[in-house]
């Protein structure tokens, strides 16, 4: 019995075609214009946040408190309504 010459076509059309897709998709990811960190929209800080400034490094009991005692969580959670309202 002879072997029918046209039973392989469809496995080989079907690997043609994933080719193709592949290289359309690395045609376009390679030519898609990138987002540039400039560009980028970062939201601006609020008006009484201010960035601390560094303080030596140390591990006495006092300073440590000193510093712990200094933090302010009054508005520890001030972003997350921004969150909250931005999700609804």
């Amino acid at each position: 019995m002879q072997p029918d010459e046209n039973a392989n076509i469809g496995p080989l059309i079907g690997s043609i075609i994933i080719v193709l897709i592949l290289i359309l998709g690395g045609y376009y990811s390679l030519t898609s214009r990138p987002i540039r960190p400039d560009e980028r929209e970062s939201p601006p800080l609020p008006a009484e946040q201010t960035i601390p400034t560094p303080t030596p490094a140390s591990t006495e009991i006092e300073d440590l408190s000193a510093d712990a005692s200094s933090i302010d969580l009054d508005n520890a959670d001030a972003g997350l309504v921004d969150v909250e309202t931005a999700i609804q």
